[in-house]
């Protein structure tokens, strides 16, 4: 009974296996690696966003507090207790829906480079097999 191709190179040259698992453990840092560097991205941007909401909301307060406190007829740029939170709070919508849009059909883990390599992976099988 013959030996298949592909367990022959096998048993003649082990180290082509542990190479090749070599190459998978790198593929494997190297997405992780950039998932990692995407997730905090997201993070940072995210928390970008809740800061500028919470000031946002917290000067609105201060606004109000003073409004309720100070006849408007005596301060002399009343403008700024509305400008200043809707212009965070305008900020802080436009960078989410930034975000939002961006990663809307990105994805965290990409797959792709792994399907490609395994179709590759396959395709020296079956050459291997006819051979």
């Amino acid at each position: 009974m013959p030996i298949h191709p592909l367990f022959r190179t096998l048993a003649s040259r082990p180290d082509l296996l542990a190479e090749h698992a070599g190459a998978y453990a790198a593929l494997a840092q190297a997405e992780l690696g950039e998932a990692a560097r995407r997730w905090r991205q997201r993070l940072l941007w995210g928390l970008v966003v809740m800061v500028l909401a919470l000031l946002a909301l917290g000067l609105g307060g201060v606004a109000l507090l003073l409004a309720a406190a100070v006849p408007v007829e005596r301060m002399p740029a009343a403008w700024v207790l509305v400008a200043l939170p809707a212009g965070l709070a305008l900020l802080a919508l436009a960078l989410g829906v930034w975000q939002a849009r961006r990663h809307r059909d990105q994805a965290v883990f990409d797959a792709a480079l792994w399907r490609a390599q395994w179709a590759q992976d396959q395709a020296l099988w079956q050459e291997a097999a006819r051979a």
